[in-house]
């Protein structure tokens, strides 16, 4: 995957984060927050905290920062790890990549929470460089298809609503691929991981 400059970078919203929340607890869960400030923890992982740690980080490393942070930081009191995979998924959208959303996914991520848990002594660049490797084999470069979705990202001045428009059919075939992995797998890992650490 080649380097990107940090500004080049395209990062989710907030209210992207929050709508990507409220669609994997509609599949399956409840609603409601263990810390609403936390909602933004995966971008600033991403776009800031992991260049403290991590000498010019790429776009992968960002995506493993990203999922990290949501997966282990519980801004929600249910639907963490289905919303890190599916805001990792839209990282990799925003900036021209694919995502595969694997069968082994809600296993990978339940790991990831699981060894964050019971390892007090876990460092997140560990953890991140975990992400990272599983991430890797993934992910797809760019196609015409997605260079034309990025230009559209860089050059249009739409409103939320027209944005959820656009957006609709990656939004309809990712939800429905978390939804399917979700009942295939279900995974129940609802304690409260470390403090967070951004």
């Amino acid at each position: 995957m080649p380097y990107r400059k940090p500004l080049d970078i395209i990062y989710p919203t907030t209210v992207n984060v929050e709508r990507f929340h409220e669609i994997v607890v509609s599949q399956r869960g409840s609603k409601g927050y263990n810390s609403p400030g936390l909602v933004d923890v995966g971008i600033e992982w991403a776009r800031h905290t992991i260049t403290y740690h991590h000498p010019s980080p790429g776009l992968l490393v960002r995506a493993g920062a990203l999922m990290f942070a949501y997966i282990n930081f519980h801004a929600w009191a249910d639907g963490n790890k289905r919303t890190a995979l599916m805001t990792t998924a839209f990282f990799f959208h925003l900036n021209q990549y694919g995502f595969d959303i694997t069968e082994d996914s809600p296993d990978f991520t339940l790991e990831v929470a699981k060894r964050w848990i019971e390892n007090p002594t876990a460092q997140p660049l560990d953890e991140i460089a975990h992400i990272v490797n599983w991430l890797r084999p993934k992910v797809a470069s760019p196609g015409l298809s997605r260079s034309v979705g990025r230009f559209m990202i860089n050059n249009t001045a739409l409103d939320q609503k027209g944005w959820d428009i656009a957006l609709k059919p990656w939004i309809d075939r990712t939800s429905k691929r978390i939804e399917l992995l979700s009942f295939k797998h279900p995974t129940m890992v609802n304690t409260h991981s470390h403090p967070s650490q951004s």
